[in-house]
């Protein structure tokens, strides 16, 4: 082996031995290990200077703009540290049904991902199904059908055996500001 693929393989044993040891369900091994991987090639996250935290604000204030609400409502929503974007809504404040709690998800996840800046043009679909699983609304059986259930508003293509890359349209951005002002509205109610 060359010293290339010798590092390689190292980096792979590195993340198989990572996601063995976490508590990700073996169905999203495949996405989960592209993402350590990538993570341990790089050696991990730059440490965070001043100009960083500075753009934490402004990726809020990105999707705030992009949705068309307050930036403190997008800090209700949203909670963004490095390149990860995570949905900070509780499980009553979505859809009543699984499905449609997904759907909100992928918008919400979608949006806010493309609107900060986290991801250039297409989304992974892995980092829905991340958030569906911590929001206890993700089926992995119909994970696939309910993605297709987005367009128009969200196009899908695959890219790999289990994922599929996601990109908002403008109509998608007018979904998930709905969606978005509907939690916000909900949350100065008092979750009614």
């Amino acid at each position: 082996m060359t010293v290339d693929a010798t590092r390689a393989r190292q980096l792979a044993d590195q993340a198989w031995g990572a996601l063995r040891e976490s508590e990700v369900p073996p169905e999203l091994y495949p996405p989960a290990f592209g993402v350590i991987y990538a993570f341990l090639a790089h050696d991990g996250p730059a440490a965070a200077t001043p100009d960083d935290k500075k753009s934490l604000g402004g990726e809020l204030s990105a999707i705030a703009k992009k949705l068309g609400i307050e930036e403190e409502d997008a800090s209700y929503l949203f909670d963004i540290e490095g390149r990860d974007l995570y949905v900070t809504v509780s499980r009553d404040q979505l859809a009543k049904d699984r499905a449609g709690a997904l759907r909100e998800v992928a918008f919400l996840v979608v949006a806010g991902r493309q609107a900060a800046g986290l991801d250039a043009d297409r989304t992974d679909s892995a980092h829905v199904r991340t958030q569906g699983v911590h929001l206890r609304v993700m089926n992995k059986n119909t994970f696939r059908e309910e993605m297709g259930k987005l367009s128009p508003y969200i196009t899908a293509k695959d890219s790999g055996r289990f994922a599929r890359s996601l990109k908002m349209t403008r109509g998608g951005f007018d979904e998930a500001a709905k969606i978005a002002k509907r939690i916000i509205l909900k949350e100065a109610r008092g979750g009614q």
